[in-house]
């Protein structure tokens, strides 16, 4: 099916109104479908997967692929934001409090998940390089979809805090795994005969420190610029957003430093919004962000679906069938002998493996990164980069299913969530696909009670400022 492109010839529609159509037909296709997911109780991203498999140049074929291509942009930027968002859980005041034990269980579940899908994928007798891979990208989590089960149920205690601090621990283990191991797979895979060891691993470690550090002097200047008194929130969204684009171009070039370089911004923005929470305790900047970024994460995971190869799925099958087999094995097999060993509760033991299979943002980026590294092999005869994107966007959608429910079960099995307390009732409950489920914002009563308190934040603010302006300090000397 090739309608759109026919279409766009026929009449001879430019390239900028078709990217246009193109970015509507993303967007509207991404939210009719999250219409139906609601109603499955999956989450956003799992909708936005399948839609870009659907409008894809496999099913539909709405989006042309000269469009697509020119679109590389927003991976990156959405991977920024996806890392944003995760930093925001890693609370070093909750680290400090836990102790070591999250730090234990987090190295143990990376390291196991990485060591069994890797033997897992040498079995099919894949290239060294090309396990590597697969076994750093397993190991991540994604922190989006229990987040937003812990959410979206009001979930409280223990058991929440540890569960939060271990996938954000997981991250940046894995992410720093991810930088090594792909410098070391560019090289056996054939991307560079001359490197020395410096190139494949010591360059690719000093890389990633260094926009660590770049991260967090931003971190710590966002939260002195931001937390001014006069500030407004548009200026803190502004502000916001304009350093996360910006250390995303940081980290992009690494390339000028060495063409086989490849430094993900992931673990550099997150180290940048970890610093920024952890100096100010400021939700409310993160879920303005949050807000912002929506359409942008929409478009990155529908984009991730559309590169999805299905003519790839017949020769990975079994390889896709064994990774997603190996790392439900291995992901509570580490978190259980982490908890074992540091004679952790039985909720932290038994429960915390449960919650630890979601993987979309971050395997999913993760996954592109690596395809855009082999693709710049020119000698490999096998198109290996196609091959990892299908098992690992199938896998993605897999534990996006999956997932919601099972962490929904272990919190519920922790108690931390309660049936019958309030904020333990879903936030989205509706009878209509098309009408997104009452709240208490619905109501009269509240909305008065907001407008009342905006007057009285308005007035405050004003005040503020005005004690902060040089002919209000003047005329108090």
């Amino acid at each position: 099916m090739d309608f759109m492109s026919t279409f766009y010839e026929k009449y001879q529609i430019g390239v900028s109104f078709q990217a246009i159509i193109s970015l509507v037909l993303i967007i509207l296709v991404a939210f009719l479908l999250t219409r139906i997911t609601k109603k499955l109780k999956l989450p956003n991203v799992t909708a936005y997967i399948l839609s870009g498999v659907l409008i894809g140049p496999f099913v539909l074929n709405l989006v042309p692929t000269n469009i697509t291509s020119e679109m590389t942009i927003v991976s990156d930027v959405g991977l920024g934001f996806i890392a944003f968002g995760i930093g925001r859980y890693f609370n070093l005041s909750t680290i400090v409090k836990n102790g070591g034990k999250a730090i234990v269980i987090s190295v143990l579940e990376v390291l196991v998940s990485a060591v069994l899908i890797f033997i897992a994928m040498m079995l099919f007798k894949l290239p060294v390089g090309v396990c590597l891979i697969f076994a750093s990208i397993g190991a991540t989590t994604s922190a989006a979809s229990t987040s937003m089960t812990i959410k979206q149920y009001n979930c409280k205690g223990k058991f929440v805090d540890y569960l939060i601090e271990i996938i954000a621990l997981d991250n940046i283990i894995g992410l720093l795994a991810f930088s090594v191991i792909s410098g070391v797979s560019f090289s056996l895979m054939g991307g560079g005969d001359n490197l020395s060891m410096f190139s494949m691993v010591w360059l690719p470690v000093l890389a990633n420190i260094g926009v660590v550090v770049i991260g967090f002097v931003f971190g710590v200047l966002l939260a002195k610029v931001v937390i001014t008194p006069t500030r407004s929130k548009d200026n803190r969204l502004i502000l916001t957003v304009a350093a996360i684009m910006l250390l995303v171009g940081i980290c992009g070039l690494a390339k000028l430093v060495d063409s086989t370089l490849s430094v993900s911004p992931l673990l550099c923005v997150m180290v940048f919004a970890a610093t920024y929470i952890n100096m100010t305790k400021d939700e409310e900047l993160f879920n303005q962000v949050a807000d912002f970024a929506a359409p942008i994460l929409l478009i990155f995971f529908v984009l991730s679906g559309i590169n999805f190869q299905m003519d790839q799925l017949a020769t990975v099958g079994w390889v896709g069938v064994a990774y997603i087999l190996v790392r439900i094995v291995a992901k509570y097999s580490g978190a259980f002998i982490g908890g074992v060993i540091t004679k952790s509760n039985k909720s932290i033991k038994y429960l915390t493996g449960i919650s630890m299979y979601p993987q979309a943002g971050v395997s999913v980026g993760l996954a592109t990164l690596a395809g855009s590294m082999l693709y710049s092999i020119p000698t490999l005869s096998v198109d290996y980069a196609s091959q990892i994107n299908a098992v690992i966007v199938t896998a993605a959608i897999f534990f996006e299913i999956i997932g919601p429910g099972l962490a929904r079960f272990s919190l519920k099995a922790s108690g931390s969530l309660k049936e019958g307390k309030p904020g333990s009732t879903p936030m989205f409950e509706t009878g209509s696909m098309l009408k997104d489920s009452p709240s208490i914002e619905d109501s009269v009563d509240y909305e008065k009670r907001m407008k009342k308190l905006q007057k009285i934040q308005m007035s405050c603010e004003n005040a503020n400022r005005f004690i902060h302006t040089k002919s209000y300090k003047d005329s108090h000397r």
